[in-house]
């Protein structure tokens, strides 16, 4: 393919076995415009995306499917796979988050035990205080008579 126009955008390409992929791009845009969401290798992904090159040599060094370095034709993102490879592939814009449901906090059994004693420990305490208290009553009475 030989681009001389300005501003085209040249993305989700598979050129294969082509010994000039692309001429005169220089003033193409060989990568898609924003963030796409993919899967590759079975794992979701978001990143730019350009084209897939058979004479690529360059690696995937993250496994995301996208190679490390330029492509030869100055494609910044190119794909180390035919684009059939990256599933469902659609603007990361376009995506709607799915909140994460809320989790509920149970305290563990030894929380639940510690609380459970801490809890007989103060009980105890108040009890001891009164019955100290109930004591000195007594005795003062008993040591004004």
């Amino acid at each position: 393919m030989i681009l001389s126009a300005t501003g085209n955008q040249i993305y989700l390409n598979d050129f294969i076995s082509q010994p000039i992929a692309i001429g005169g791009a220089s003033a193409a845009i060989l990568n898609s415009p924003e963030k796409m969401t993919y899967t590759y290798g079975g794992v979701g992904q978001t990143g730019f995306m350009s084209n897939y090159y058979s004479d690529y040599k360059g690696t995937d060094s993250n496994g995301n499917g996208i190679g490390t370095t330029s492509s030869a034709y100055g494609d910044k993102y190119p794909l180390v796979q035919p684009v059939a490879n990256y599933g469902n592939i659609i603007p990361a814009s376009a995506v709607t988050p799915t909140p994460s449901p809320q989790q509920s906090v149970t305290p563990s059994p030894l929380a639940h035990a510690v609380l459970s004693d801490v809890n007989v420990l103060l009980v105890a305490i108040v009890l001891g205080v009164a019955t100290l208290i109930a004591v000195a009553a007594i005795y003062a009475i008993l040591k004004r008579t």
